[in-house]
């Protein structure tokens, strides 16, 4: 099944010809051409507001049951993300995502054909949401959190320089999934408590001194930093669960190839800046 959302609005559905009899032969190339079968299109079930109703569908994501297809657009409000039912049974619009306390920044379905699949919205301040689209209701994981989940979870989510635009799933660990930006990822592990404080991978990067410092400071600014907190954060030890990893940059993709098989492909950049021309003038100051 191949999706394709268009500028104006509409979602087309198109199935991809998978048999010899529906292959044929152009003509002009006398190459083999598949043929392309449209399904069905969404136009008035497409729900819009004044706020997103200008905006185009930025991300698709299908469920691994192929089930279920969520849109979403690079704005914020109520239709920013939508959930359209297109198995087996009557194509629909199925159900408007609630509004986030900030603005989404990716969105993918994590599980597999065995179980009940979940929508991942990964939001700009560094907040994850799970829903359960079938119940139209967040996710027991997310409704535990409460809502919003930011204070529930671990500070050095959002003071990462930037917001996540990646989630991958490992079928291999039912219960855990990937989320990542351009500098960074975590890997988030659906039975295990959240902890207070997220662990660095590398310990001694920059960027987790930083973190430390800070979290200290506003401790000891607020007075909060009582004997419970020193408890919590002693019994978080051995928590491994949000760990973020700092080792790689400029992260532009990252998935899983396979079971425990994750590719990530970096483009830093300096590298970037090494292939630009040289600047026609440059302002020289001081001399």
């Amino acid at each position: 099944l191949l999706v394709c959302a268009t500028t104006q609005g509409p979602i087309h559905l198109m199935q991809l010809g998978t048999k010899d009899e529906d292959r044929y032969v152009d003509d002009d190339s006398e190459k083999s051409v598949v043929a392309v079968k449209l399904c069905h299109t969404f136009t008035h079930d497409l729900k819009s507001t004044s706020s997103t109703k200008t905006f185009p569908v930025s991300q698709l994501t299908i469920s691994p049951d192929g089930n279920w297809l969520a849109a979403g657009r690079n704005t914020f409000g109520k239709g920013s993300i939508e959930v359209f039912s297109i198995g087996n049974t009557k194509k629909q619009r199925w159900w408007t995502l609630p509004c986030t306390e900030v603005p989404h920044s990716c969105i993918k379905f994590i599980g597999d054909a065995n179980v009940d699949p979940a929508l991942a919205v990964g939001c700009n301040n560094g907040v994850v949401y799970l829903f359960d689209v079938e119940q139209r209701s967040l996710s027991d994981w997310s409704q535990d959190l409460g809502f919003p989940a930011g204070p529930n979870l671990p500070d050095e989510l959002h003071l990462c320089s930037d917001c996540p635009d990646t989630l991958a799933y490992n079928k291999a660990a039912p219960n855990k999934f990937i989320m990542g930006g351009h500098t960074w990822f975590t890997s988030i592990d659906l039975s295990s408590p959240v902890p207070i404080r997220s662990k660095p991978f590398p310990e001694n990067h920059f960027k987790a001194k930083k973190w430390s410092k800070r979290y200290l400071k506003e401790r000891q600014r607020s007075g909060s930093f009582t004997d419970k907190d020193k408890a919590s954060l002693k019994r978080d030890e051995d928590n491994k669960n949000f760990t973020i990893c700092l080792r790689y940059s400029g992260i532009i993709f990252q998935d899983f190839l396979d079971e425990n098989e994750m590719v990530v492909v970096e483009q830093p950049w300096l590298g970037i800046v090494n292939t630009l021309p040289d600047a026609l003038e440059r302002q020289r100051y001081g001399s």
